[in-house]
């Protein structure tokens, strides 16, 4: 953090130890937001911003990276943060926290089970990376101070059955990335996440007969409880569940997801339900939404997509981001 005085189009500190440098990309390592109570009118608070000039006296900052530099209205001053990812983790932090995954953190093994556990953490509560032949079976996750349940990046061959997963408005409920393959998920109950339900480039992914009740909850507009989006200083709009890739020209599917219950929460966004552009052989059948009505988008892009019998949802065909959902 350092303090800052704002006066016509520059934002002055002395820019001498550790410069801030003109931001080339809008990732949030280049990104930076200003608090305090006499920002100018036409700054927000904890909204994003990028460094589009640079002197050792005074930055000059625009809504988009080599954007035209923003002319204050008025003159003011604040707190300026910059690379917003590491400003969030040393200020979210819980006291005491280190570097690891939670309650365990298994990482290229095969053969893997894990069932019969109670776990909880003061971060993500588990993480299973890089393996293969995974059973994740009658556990119960009893909060997460970030994400609740990660198959992460490259695992194949996982059975996810019978687990209860209290998601305590911590991050994403469930989180499967990178290219998982061979993954089902059946008989599980998902509550109270904060992020949704993000599914990241699968390859042969099956969700039947799963409940998921409220996991929307970062975006309710009590800050207590949810979570301002720093691209917009808004409440976040995070799907309950929300397919993504994460190479623009990679292709995902099968996926079959089937016999589901969605019970939305209040601040559940219209569009409950998102597949990214380039999937295949889609099927999102007989699932049954509760309490408010939704939509399930599909991009255009995806071929052999069958989205029908949904109780309580209607589909929409529209362009999706390709990795939506991620920030």
């Amino acid at each position: 953090m350092r303090d800052v005085t704002f006066s016509g189009d520059l934002v002055k500190f002395e820019n001498t130890n550790r410069p801030l440098v003109i931001s080339q990309t809008d990732e949030p390592s280049e990104a930076l937001s200003f608090m305090g109570a006499d920002l100018p009118k036409n700054l927000v608070r904890s909204q994003q911003y990028f460094v589009v000039d640079s002197t050792p006296k005074y930055i000059k900052i625009s809504d988009k990276p080599k954007g035209t530099p923003i002319r204050f209205e008025g003159d003011g001053s604040g707190s300026l943060a910059f690379n917003l990812s590491a400003n969030y983790l040393s200020a979210y932090a819980p006291t005491g926290s280190g570097p690891g995954k939670g309650s365990f953190d298994i990482v290229g093994a095969k053969d893997v089970r894990v069932t019969g556990c109670q776990l909880s953490a003061m971060g993500d509560t588990m993480h299973i990376q890089r393996s293969r032949n995974i059973i994740f079976a009658n556990n119960h996750i009893l909060g997460s101070r970030m994400g609740a349940f990660f198959l992460a990046e490259y695992c194949q061959n996982a059975t996810i059955t019978g687990n209860l997963v209290d998601g305590t408005n911590g991050s994403r409920v469930i989180s499967v990335e990178k290219s998982c393959t061979d993954v089902t998920m059946t008989g599980n109950t998902f509550r109270n996440g904060g992020r949704g339900a993000w599914i990241n480039q699968p390859v042969n992914f099956i969700m039947t007969g799963n409940v998921f009740v409220n996991n929307t909850t970062k975006n309710e507009p009590d800050i207590r409880h949810g979570r301002i989006a720093y691209r917009t200083a808004k409440p976040g709009e995070f799907p309950e569940l929300y397919f993504t890739i994460y190479d623009p020209a990679a292709t995902y599917g099968p996926i079959i997801v089937r016999d589901n219950i969605f019970i939305l929460g209040d601040s559940a966004p219209g569009e409950a339900v998102t597949f990214a552009p380039n999937g295949h052989d889609l099927q999102f059948t007989g699932n049954t939404f509760q309490n408010k009505a939704a939509i399930i988008v599909v991009d255009p892009s995806c071929k052999n997509a069958l989205i029908e019998s949904n109780m309580g949802a209607t589909t929409l065909r529209k362009p999706v981001d390709f990795n939506h959902g991620r920030r």
